[in-house]
């Protein structure tokens, strides 16, 4: 059996990066095995001529998933109609966007039925999007009671649209 450094534990952790360089480079996980094994092979057959192998596979995973990138592109565009017409739609369906409007309806409703300072605080940070100081200033709290306080309300938000969906759905 062929090693790459002469260390299988090496070897092992020259793979792992290798894999995760592909990966970090948008390989699909579907491919990432195959170029893996491209780079692996790669090395081989340079031989001893390399200094650092490590930077060597690092490049040499870059510059295939640049290709494996271009390749996949190439046939995305230039492919056939009937993957294109296999691909399924993002645009959510009607059924989809009446379970979101009754989570919705549910959601809302359940947010007036909190009690107002949580409720307040809820809104101020999750839908209008302030920043802590600035709920903490306006509510007169300390940061450490905000996040006690955020965590509860968050809590019950949780809990109550989750029973308020079950009984909906048993009804």
């Amino acid at each position: 059996m062929n090693t790459i450094t002469g260390d299988p534990a090496a070897d092992a952790k020259l793979g792992a990066r290798v894999h995760y360089t592909l990966a970090a480079n948008g390989v699909r996980r579907d491919d990432i095995e195959d170029c893996a094994q491209e780079v692996m092979l790669a090395l081989l057959t340079t031989g001893s001529a390399v200094r650092d192998v490590t930077s060597y596979a690092c490049g040499t995973a870059r510059n295939l998933a640049i290709h494996e990138i271009r390749r996949m592109a190439h046939q995305r565009t230039h492919g056939d109609m009937a993957l294109v017409e296999r691909t399924p739609s993002h645009e959510p369906d009607a059924l989809t966007l009446l379970q979101r409007r009754q989570t919705l309806a549910i959601a809302n409703s359940v947010l007036r039925a909190i009690p107002r300072p949580r409720r307040e605080l809820l809104v101020r940070f999750y839908i209008r999007g302030e920043a802590m100081r600035d709920i903490c200033a306006a509510l007169g709290i300390t940061p450490t009671q905000f996040r006690l306080e955020k965590s509860r309300a968050k809590a019950q938000f949780l809990d109550r649209v989750a029973r308020a969906q079950t009984l909906r759905e048993a009804a």
